[in-house]
């Protein structure tokens, strides 16, 4: 493992850590000033950390987002995870 994998890979997890409390402000914090997140089944993108954190924040959700992490491959200074997203039933729903 090179040296910057271990960074790199705890940098992935904490942001994945901080999904999963639906702070996403928390979140936001793990990115860089000129994040860009592209959906492409929707052709959207978002530019930068508090852009992400508004659309999370405002997104019509029904109840919490849940984030399970399947598997994070890390090699040098690059990170891959494979992760699911889905909506938890809202409270008595």
């Amino acid at each position: 493992m090179a040296n910057n994998t271990k960074g790199s890979k705890q940098i992935v997890e904490g942001f994945w850590a901080a999904m999963q409390t639906n702070d996403f402000k928390a979140a936001g914090e793990w990115l860089h000033d000129d994040y860009i997140l592209e959906w492409p089944q929707s052709g959207e993108q978002i530019r930068g950390r508090g852009n992400f954190v508004a659309v999370n924040e405002h997104y019509p959700a029904h109840g919490r987002w849940e984030f399970k992490v399947h598997r994070m491959i890390a090699e040098d200074n690059e990170v891959v995870s494979d992760v699911s997203v889905t909506e938890a039933p809202s409270p008595g729903g």
